[in-house]
């Protein structure tokens, strides 16, 4: 798909830029079936139909880095069936970006007979400090929550009985240090967490504080 910045999201942009106190506001998408067209900056009328629009409810970010978030949007299975050829991202209920596919796709929906599909979209937005122009306290942040135990006298005895892939060990008493352990091909691997992000040593290769 191709991202095009919408002339009402540059204004958006803008207004926020001469009030730097008001963040911005992902407030929902809609999913169009039309697909392969180039918006001019000006299209607030998307080509074909909307089969399907979207609150912040239906959506979740993943911060990446201080300038770059990625924002994902789902269409549930209870939707469809329909086809999928463009997105439209709105902040403050207004059009802020528009992604259109080459083609589209079809989404089924869930029935007696079959389990539908869940349609997500993922489009990474990349603005400098974009946390301080946008707020995403209306987003429910994607994240991975891993098991975690206090010791590795926790774990079971044989690897194959452990239920997780990954987990965490938060004092392993040999290393007296937390650790991240990973199972692979039913052996256990393990690195240790040597410096706290906190410290004023992180990111110093001296074995931690």
């Amino acid at each position: 798909m191709k991202s095009y910045l919408l002339t009402t999201g540059l204004n958006a942009l803008t207004a926020q830029d001469l009030n730097p106190a008001s963040q911005l506001l992902l407030t929902g998408f809609t999913a169009g079936d039309a697909y392969g067209f180039t918006p001019t900056p000006l299209n607030q009328t998307i080509p074909g139909s909307t089969v399907f629009t979207g609150t912040d409810t239906n959506m979740e970010y993943i911060p990446i880095s201080s300038d770059e978030v990625i924002i994902k949007c789902f269409v549930p299975r209870t939707v469809g069936p329909v086809a999928i050829g463009n997105i439209v991202l709105f902040a403050e209920n207004s059009p802020f970006c528009v992604s259109v596919a080459h083609e589209s796709w079809i989404k089924e929906v869930t029935t007696t007979t079959q389990t539908g599909s869940l349609y997500c979209f993922q489009q990474t937005i990349n603005i400098p400090q974009i946390f301080d122009r946008f707020s995403f306290a209306n987003l429910n942040m994607n994240r991975v929550n891993m098991l975690e135990v206090d010791s590795e006298n926790e774990m079971v005895t044989y690897p194959w009985e452990e239920a997780h892939e990954q987990f965490v060990i938060k004092n392993h008493s040999k290393l007296n240090k937390p650790i991240m352990v990973a199972n692979a091909w039913n052996d256990y691997w393990a690195t240790p967490f040597m410096t706290q992000v906190d410290s004023i040593k992180f990111g110093v290769l001296d074995g931690g504080e």
